[in-house]
């Protein structure tokens, strides 16, 4: 049995105002004893907001760990009282990762190049990040998987890897970036010596460093842990395979009910007993989706039985798309929304209705992976989720995340764009 690469625990924060916060918590071993302290600061608006901190928990025996003293301060006032204080939080192990092949999907797949940058994490035995074109990641990036990108790999700052890198071209590191694993890249490998890496490098071309150490100088202060090799027969990466989109016809869906984005909104809103002037209970329901009485008249949508919404242009004459705006989708089963344009306002929060697992997958086939226009899928000012849901986004275009995000997701799209803190825990297979 093996412990998963990182961890993380969560908790609800009731913040008196917007601002900036760090969210601080100790890693603590069967024994009790204190493993790793970590901090990360998230923006959070008024009221309450799902807030994570995550633990490097490789290398750590099987068994279980707790997180421990978990609180959330204002960040530029670090002497105020904590605003919540939870109780510990077992880790427990979750079992053997599947052989290679299982189950290939990556946490992120994206058909263009990938920057991630600010507080972007995968957490997971599986949380690996792949794109068809070059990979770019800054500040306090972590991915508890590998990267393989078909182009160039870039790392600065804190960016860190605890997998293995694999690059059709060139790899550059530079600052305090680390890879926990081995390189290996057709092209050439380029590391200053305030960088780490723990395994091989493996290169195409050569190996240099950028501020002139000799890498006798870079295995013996430990920058890089393994053997340097140059000049080698090196494979382009194989790429798993992008996810498939299915169509609304597909047998795939043949237990689930079917809805227009009208007739959601319709059954919403009566569920909800919105008033009878209510747009939300008429023909025309509008293309936002949102507490107020003109619309659905709750922040809950109650989901009971397997359903697939159909949202697309075509089915909900929203040609701008439709909106989720400050809502709470309470899942007692599966839930598929096809889409052209989704876009998430004010936060979206994903419950399990029965404490059960369920599945929300958020589909869409159409549009380009120039990704230009706007986002197929747009999260913005949050997105998080119980444990028990999983979280699945499969884009032809472009997905946006705008944290704070915090749930078990996988993102596959023709381009990703995240900002703010972003955490992604690897638990499910692909579509559908």
């Amino acid at each position: 049995m093996t412990l998963v690469a990182s961890a993380s625990a969560s908790a609800s924060a009731s913040v008196v105002r917007p601002g900036v916060y760090r969210v601080a918590g100790t890693l603590t071993g069967p024994d009790g004893q204190s493993l790793d302290v970590e901090s990360v600061d998230v923006e959070l608006p008024a009221g309450t907001s799902d807030v994570a901190v995550s633990f490097n928990a490789t290398g750590l025996a099987a068994g279980t760990y707790t997180v421990s003293d978990l609180a959330i301060v204002n960040a530029e006032e670090l002497d105020e009282e904590a605003l919540a204080r939870p109780a510990s939080y077992d880790l427990a192990e979750p079992g053997e990762p599947g052989e290679p092949g299982e189950d290939a999907n990556p946490t992120v797949r994206t058909a263009r190049s990938l920057t991630l940058t600010n507080q972007f994490r995968t957490t997971g035995a599986r949380g690996d990040v792949v794109t068809e074109q070059d990979f770019a990641c800054d500040s306090e990036v972590h991915i508890s998987g590998s990267v393989i990108a078909a182009g160039d790999v870039r790392m600065t700052n804190e960016c860190r890897i605890e997998g293995d890198v694999h690059a059709g071209g060139a790899v550059v590191m530079d600052s305090r970036a680390s890879v926990g694993g081995d390189i290996i890249a057709v092209g050439d490998v380029r590391l200053q010596s305030t960088v780490t890496i723990t395994g091989a490098i493996t290169s195409g071309g050569s190996v240099r460093s950028i501020d002139s150490r000799s890498l006798a100088d870079l295995q013996d202060a430990k920058v890089v842990g393994g053997e340097i090799v140059e000049a080698a027969t090196v494979d382009a990466p194989t790429l798993p395979a992008a996810s498939i989109i299915p169509s609304p016809e597909d047998p795939a869906w043949s237990s689930f009910g079917q809805l227009t984005w009208r007739q959601w909104m319709n059954q919403t809103a009566t569920a909800n007993a919105a008033p009878a002037w209510s747009p939300g209970l008429s023909s025309s329901p509008g293309c936002v989706m949102a507490p107020w009485a003109a619309s659905v008249n709750s922040a809950e949508v109650v989901v009971t039985d397997a359903t697939l919404i159909d949202t697309r242009h075509g089915a909900s004459g929203c040609a701008d798309g439709v909106t989720l705006q400050g809502m709470t989708l309470a899942l007692g089963a599966d839930l598929v929304i096809y889409t052209d344009q989704l876009s998430v306002i004010n936060g979206l929060r994903v419950m399990s209705l029965d404490g059960q697992s369920h599945v929300l997958r958020v589909l869409s086939p159409a549009g380009s992976a120039q990704c230009t226009g706007a986002p197929s899928v747009d999260v913005r000012n949050g997105l998080v989720a119980d444990p028990e849901i999983d979280v699945q986004i499969a884009a032809a275009a472009r997905v946006s995340l705008n944290g704070p995000v915090a749930l078990n997701m996988r993102v596959d799209a023709g381009c990703l764009a995240a900002s703010g803190s972003v955490a992604l825990v690897r638990t499910t297979p692909g579509v559908p």
